[in-house]
């Protein structure tokens, strides 16, 4: 089957556009971490996010630095026969299966955000979070098994022979886990009260726009890299390294939406609960911040609805 695009064209390609998502991801992140300092003793909830964030920097740093120590082996200091093709197509690299546990935990860590988030937003009900945490643990499984398949493998397989099974299994499975926290993410919001009122009236219609946009992006991304695997493509190097910086350029995106929303808003933050199909207040704290700003805006539509005796 043909690889459409040579290795070592494909890696220097990729590692020109993951730098420059990578430039964007730092550049959103700080920008969320000033507004959530900014807002001082009401911003300590949100600066829960910090170690995440951090922790996801950290994961990004390390993978482009692979990558760009990758790059200058392959092309520069390790010589060998048959160059830079022969040395990008090696699976038992040290550095290539390094950085495929990196690009497996960066993932594993968004998709945890992102359960954590479709736990909070569904009221903490344990029918949502364990499937997701069962789907979460198998991709955690076919991710790690990836890199043991690329460590013990046989001289001259391919990325394309040695770990099919497993890189198909992953994809698929953390795209199942984006897919299904997006749509009941979004659901939960939708549910809540009609759309059409929110827009234009209350902060809920960005957060809701936000999170089906982040969706799509990752989903994308996914997608892309299962086509171009499974065409035996060396594209999927380049959708591959893209999607070690976009799983932090989505979480940014909410973040930075929701800091944006409470600057545009004067009235005080507030916690509320879901109680029969409807939302309400119930205290000043934050458990969420993105997810205590998009469900404010639900609560100034349902909170009529709610018995005096209630509230």
């Amino acid at each position: 089957m043909s690889p459409f695009i040579p290795v070592d064209e494909a890696e220097i390609v990729s590692l020109f556009l993951e730098t420059l998502i990578y430039g964007l991801f730092i550049a959103l992140w700080t920008i969320s971490v000033v507004l959530i300092f900014r807002r001082g003793e009401d911003g300590r909830a949100q600066r829960r996010l910090l170690p995440i964030g951090f922790l996801m920097i950290a994961g990004a740093t390390s993978h482009i630095l692979v990558d760009v120590v990758r790059l200058v082996q392959a092309f520069v200091t390790v010589p060998q026969a048959g160059g830079a093709i022969a040395y990008y197509h090696n699976v038992k690299n040290p550095l290539h299966i390094t950085k495929t546990a990196l690009y497996v935990s960066q993932t594993l860590l968004g998709d945890g955000i992102l359960i954590w988030r479709c736990y909070i937003v569904w009221q903490k009900r344990l029918r949502v979070l364990l499937p997701l945490v069962a789907f979460w643990i198998a991709t955690a499984c076919c991710g790690y098994a990836i890199s043991i398949s690329f460590a013990v493998a046989a001289p001259g397989t391919t990325v394309f022979s040695t770990a099919l099974n497993w890189v198909t299994s992953f994809g698929s499975l953390t795209a199942a886990i984006n897919i299904i926290c997006t749509s009941a993410i979004a659901y939960r919001i939708w549910s809540t009260g009609t759309l059409s009122q929110w827009q234009g009236s209350t902060s809920l219609w960005p957060i809701f726009v936000v999170v089906i946009e982040t969706g799509m992006l990752y989903t994308a991304a996914i997608l892309a890299f299962l086509i171009t695997y499974l065409a035996g493509s060396n594209g999927q190097y380049i959708a591959l390294d893209m999607m070690a910086q976009i799983v932090g350029v989505s979480f940014c995106l909410i973040v930075l939406q929701t800091q944006l929303q409470v600057y545009s808003r004067t009235e005080p933050m507030s916690t509320i609960k879901f109680v029969n199909g409807s939302a309400r207040i119930v205290s000043t704290g934050m458990t969420d911040s993105w997810t205590k700003n998009a469900t404010k805006g639900a609560t100034q539509q349902t909170q009529t609805r709610v018995p005096a005796g209630e509230a």
